[in-house]
């Protein structure tokens, strides 16, 4: 099944000035360290888009998911994977192969884990007849899948997939061939996850699945003011 096609209150006393201007200077001390800290990220996740274009490897697909979210790539409430995923399908569904691969590509550009960006890369490749690159996305989106089912087997929060976006939960779901009946938010031990309720159509069984989305409330927020 895992083949089948995520201004407090301010201080205007002038005691407090000398540790206003301290908090400040600790807050550019902060920020410093943020983007020194994304420009490590962001070198790291660019070398490894490299390697898994280069030759496709587990590992490289795992290190690849861990690194983005600690990136500046990693967009859950801002990228524009949501919306153009939406562009995808439609353009799939109305056969604009070359479309739908530039599409897949303005995706990946800031979203290499896509699955979505994946399955349409490699859809509109077999259309169009490119063999070895409709492999390769077939190729990415199984290691992709694998990496989610490695993480955990989603039975209950200590064991919960590790998941980066509503996105990605839902089109992990699909590619598992469940359907979705009921999704809630809900807090254990200082992390935030997913409760889904959802079902197998090919035996009825109604089960829920739980997804750790800890990292997309964490290290989601960048560009939010």
């Amino acid at each position: 099944m895992r083949y089948i096609f995520l201004g407090f209150i301010l201080l205007l006393s002038v005691s407090f000035s000398t540790h206003s201007v301290a908090t400040e200077d600790t807050s550019k001390e902060s920020d410093k360290s943020l983007v020194e800290d994304y420009s490590v990220a962001n070198k790291r996740y660019l070398e490894l888009v490299d390697k898994v274009k280069g030759s496709i490897n587990f590992d490289y697909v795992k290190a690849l998911k861990l690194t983005y979210v600690n990136s500046e790539f990693y967009q859950p409430f801002l990228g524009a994977e949501q919306e153009l995923s939406i562009k995808l399908l439609a353009e799939i569904a109305s056969k604009q192969w070359q479309d739908c691969l530039q599409t897949s590509q303005q995706i990946l550009a800031s979203n290499y884990i896509s699955l979505n960006a994946h399955y349409g890369a490699m859809a509109c490749s077999f259309e169009t007849k490119a063999e070895k690159q409709g492999k390769f996305h077939r190729s990415m989106i199984n290691n992709l899948l694998e990496v989610m089912w490695q993480s955990g087997d989603g039975q209950s929060p200590a064991t919960a997939f590790f998941c980066t976006s509503i996105t990605e939960l839902k089109s992990f779901l699909k590619f598992a061939g469940l359907k979705i009946n009921k999704q809630s938010i809900m807090k254990h031990e200082g992390k935030s996850y997913d409760l889904v309720a959802v079902t197998d159509p090919d035996s009825g069984n109604e089960f829920n699945l739980f997804f750790d989305m800890s990292s997309q409330w964490t290290f989601g927020f960048k560009g939010i003011n």
